[in-house]
């Protein structure tokens, strides 16, 4: 916590203290979700003689601070189970019904649309779009980092920057579902 005005001040009496490393901090509307790799604090208050921090998960923490993403007043992040997600209750592994216990690598996530998605070290996206029914979707596509900016998804690699997902060309997709029978 800083003074008001004065952003780069850091007094010794304006810190809570964290046991373990901080891999990511995110925004939710009653506080500041802090993590570790195992653990979720909620830190809140509105001053120094204020804040206070209590613990929320010590199973779901955030992997790396680059799988952070908010919206709506909600963070998602890539944890050692899978997604999950918290408004600054006890976090949910929102991926675990669909999709079981998900090994994740994050290198970098976005949300665009209500649709998060994370791309790992494998070059693989993993989306999820919770639009209607919630869906998982993966992507294979040759980028190194996302972004997204004026309501637009691109994609970054060799010193280039395309728009994903903008073709109008058609595409032939397979889909994978089971046999149902009469």
């Amino acid at each position: 916590f800083t003074p008001v005005g004065v952003p780069d001040a850091w007094p010794g009496d304006y810190f809570i203290e964290c046991v373990e490393q901080i891999t990511g901090i995110a925004v939710v509307a009653n506080g500041l979700l802090v993590f570790t790799r195992l653990r979720t604090l909620i830190v809140s208050g509105t001053g120094p003689t204020s804040l206070s921090k209590a613990t929320l998960s010590m199973s779901q923490g955030c992997l790396d601070h680059y799988s952070i993403a908010n919206i709506d007043g909600a963070a998602y992040w890539a944890s050692t189970d899978g997604i999950c997600a918290s408004n600054g209750n006890v976090p949910v592994v929102i991926s675990k019904e669909k999709l079981g216990k998900l090994k994740l690598e994050p290198v970098q996530a976005v949300m665009l649309d209500q649709v998060y998605y994370l791309l790992q070290q494998n070059g693989q996206i993993l989306a999820f779009d919770f639009r209607y029914t919630p869906v998982f979707k993966t992507f294979s596509l040759p980028i190194d980092m996302l972004h997204a900016g004026n309501d637009v998804l691109y994609g970054w690699r060799s010193e280039q920057v395309r728009e994903l997902f903008a073709s109008t060309n058609q595409e032939q997709f397979k889909y994978v579902s089971t046999k149902l029978s009469d």
